[in-house]
């Protein structure tokens, strides 16, 4: 046994080394692939602070801040037209001035803050307020035609360092920035809808499906990936990428395993010719 092990690798000290070389290299890529095809059967424990999804979370914002634009202009122009001396009365949101400012998440929830200004010609100028609603992956309400109208609740986050230290909008102008829905409440808050697209509620649930740590569905995967691959192979394993399934144990063992025995046989060609 001894012999034919000196044997072989006698045989493979006469390959160029540059080729084990090149064979290690092309491994990092062919196993992201790999990997990536299977990106679901993989954990990354730092997922929610990766740069990469800071463009999913400013997209989430905007598609709050549009819906929340079109539901209080539609809503002003019902005032109007059914009461128009309330209209006249009544602090209502300035056309394009409700914005979001952050984002954060709590449990099983993602929390949009955000600032609407408000006029009420009768009695005073422009009023800013604060609000805060709260999303869950859950909260499909309704789907009519490739709309989703989507139940969200108003929070009161008056501690929250996110947010200017600026009153709440009242009950009267949440109806104003995000109609109610059904007869759901939670701790006396009703339920409201935020009117969105069938697409535009699915990229929130791959955003909020990334954020519990699961690569496929935050953009930038396959470089991910790559980066797996590169410190799996060099044996470094820095862990904050982690396989889910035995399939994919066995498959990050192999790779290092692989990548031990090629820089062997790499370095085993060099001896050979010096």
């Amino acid at each position: 046994m001894k012999k034919y092990l000196l044997i072989l690798v006698d045989y493979l000290g006469e390959i160029p080394s540059i080729l084990f070389g090149l064979l290690y290299l092309l491994c990092i890529p062919l196993f992201a692939l790999i990997y990536n095809y299977h990106a679901d059967e993989f954990f990354y424990s730092t997922l929610n602070r990766d740069a990469s999804l800071i463009s999913q979370r400013t997209r989430i914002g905007q598609i709050v801040q549009s819906s929340i634009l079109i539901t209080s202009q539609q809503a002003k122009r019902r005032l109007r037209t059914n009461d128009f001396e309330a209209y006249k009365g009544a602090p209502r949101p300035i056309d394009g001035q409700t914005y979001v400012q952050s984002m954060d998440h709590n449990a099983d929830r993602i929390i949009v803050h955000g600032l609407a200004n408000f006029i009420n010609v009768d009695i005073a100028p422009v009023t800013t307020r604060r609000y805060s609603i709260e999303l869950t992956p859950i909260g499909q309400l309704d789907e009519d035609d490739g709309v989703v109208y989507w139940e969200v609740f108003f929070i009161d986050l008056s501690e929250s360092f996110i947010l200017p230290r600026l009153p709440s909008v009242s009950e009267e102008m949440k109806d104003l920035l995000l109609p109610r829905y059904g007869r759901r409440e939670r701790a006396g808050e009703p339920a409201r809808a935020l009117r969105v697209s069938s697409e535009e509620f699915q990229y929130f649930l791959r955003y909020y499906r990334a954020t519990r740590g699961y690569p496929s569905e935050a953009e930038g995967s396959y470089i991910r990936m790559l980066y797996l691959s590169a410190v799996t192979i060099t044996t470094l394993g820095y862990g904050d990428i982690v396989p889910t399934t035995n399939r994919m144990r066995a498959l990050v063992a192999f790779e290092a395993v692989l990548g031990i025995v090629i820089i062997g046989l790499f370095l085993n060609s060099i001896a050979r010719r010096h």
